[in-house]
């Protein structure tokens, strides 16, 4: 797991902040997961993180290996706010 992963995956919005601010690469997946950043965002529904990762160029419309895209698993879980964000800057389900 990346830095940045490990942060959003811990619900940790500012330590996530402070890496993607110094260049923490927004696309990248950990070994053996095909999670992007903007997924674990989804998962636990961190809004200001998942429009911080789409202003440093992070794709909304990432793929996991099942097909799942970062809104299609906010309209599942009900993230709404994560769910708009995504939808303005281009997600698809």
């Amino acid at each position: 797991m990346t830095p940045l992963q490990s942060a959003l995956a811990r619900g940790k919005a500012e330590i996530a902040r402070m890496l993607i601010e110094r260049g923490a690469n927004v696309e990248a997946a950990s070994d053996g997961s095909d999670w992007s950043p903007l997924h674990y965002c989804a998962a636990n529904d961190l809004p200001d993180i998942a429009r911080l990762l789409l202003e440093h160029g992070a794709n909304p419309n990432a793929r996991l290996a099942n097909g799942d895209t970062p809104l299609k698993m906010a309209v599942a879980k009900a993230h709404d706010i994560v769910a708009a964000t995504l939808r303005d800057n281009g997600g698809l389900q």
